[in-house]
């Protein structure tokens, strides 16, 4: 296997070969294909539908998978502004369709894009360019599915119902996603409480403990899960509800608790999960908020949950960055 003889970047008027740049954008992908940013790129249909769609502006890189590229090289593309794809065909009354939206390199170097002739002026391009692909099968998701021999990114599907030539947002199947998706935890954990006993038919904050945490600018899901350990449970039977709650959102998931003591008190663990997302949740991004769990017990019963000395409490605050 032969070097390429100039790696990037050398000074001195050095002269780089495009295999080279490509490989510095494979690099930095590591490989992967996508959009930057979560909402870069999105297909969404014209204001008043039409037989066309548009692309959000932003920025993807996608694999090099021409003949005799070698591996190993990426194109990176961008879009500064929304652009509108072409006509889609109508749907005839015998069926339906699936088009699949890309952006696509056609660069000349590779077939099966023409070799630009002597004083064509095309340093400017276009090399890169939104397509339709139609008729493709109703479960394709990426790309190199097709195995068409050239190189482009899968940015959404469009699923067309029988004689139908408007496109609304409700066909466009979103197949985006991003190159380098961020992840981190945070894990909160506390031991040692002052009784306090959940009996209220209302929910009320329980146990007494609201940490903060600091919600990432790049968020944009936030996993929370508790565990409860060492909790009382006295009396007689007892059941109700926990919740989780961030800032002022409450977690759209109830746990419903149920213990029967044996002998008038028992130790068991209690736990609630949940997950927020969507709009409200990225209204929080860059502040500090606080967590907290709040719960209730069902009017029927005489039982009840009490934290004390031996009480433990954990958080476990996960954030994720996908598409929006």
């Amino acid at each position: 296997m032969a070097l390429d003889p100039v790696p990037w970047l050398i000074g001195n008027e050095a002269e780089h070969s495009p295999e080279v740049a490509r490989t510095l954008a494979f690099v930095a992908s590591g490989g992967n294909e996508g959009v930057a940013s979560p909402g870069d790129m999105k297909v969404r249909a014209l204001t008043v539908p039409g037989n066309k769609v548009i692309i959000g502006p932003g920025a993807c890189s996608f694999l090099n998978r021409s003949a005799g590229a070698g591996g190993s090289q990426s194109y990176t593309g961008r879009g500064y502004s929304d652009t509108e794809t072409d006509t889609f065909t109508a749907t005839g009354a015998g069926g339906g369709r699936s088009d699949l939206v890309v952006v696509r390199s056609t660069d000349s170097q590779y077939d099966p894009w023409p070799v630009r002739p002597p004083g064509d002026e095309r340093r400017f391009g276009p090399y890169f360019e939104p397509f339709v692909i139609e008729g493709v099968p109703g479960t394709t998701r990426r790309f190199d599915q097709l195995g068409l021999g050239y190189s482009a990114l899968a940015l959404a599907r469009v699923d067309l119902p029988a004689s139908t030539s408007n496109i609304t947002d409700g066909y466009i199947v979103d197949l985006r996603k991003l190159i380098h998706p961020r992840e981190t935890s945070k894990y909160l954990h506390s031991v040692g409480f002052t009784e306090h006993d959940l009996t209220s038919a209302s929910y009320v904050t329980w146990p007494n403990w609201q940490p903060t945490i600091d919600i990432p600018i790049w968020a944009t899901k936030c996993t929370i899960n508790v565990n409860i350990m060492m909790v009382a449970q006295i009396g007689s039977t007892t059941a109700g509800e926990l919740r989780v709650r961030l800032g002022s959102l409450t977690g759209p998931t109830t746990v419903v608790y149920s213990f029967d003591a044996t002998g008038g008190s028992e130790r068991v663990v209690v736990s609630v999960a949940d997950t927020f997302s969507g709009s409200s949740f990225l209204a929080l991004r860059g502040t500090t908020q606080a967590i907290k769990v709040e719960g209730l017990r069902y009017a029927a019963h005489t039982g009840f949950l009490r934290m004390y000395t031996g009480t433990q409490v954990s958080f476990d605050v996960r954030y994720h960055e996908d598409i929006i």
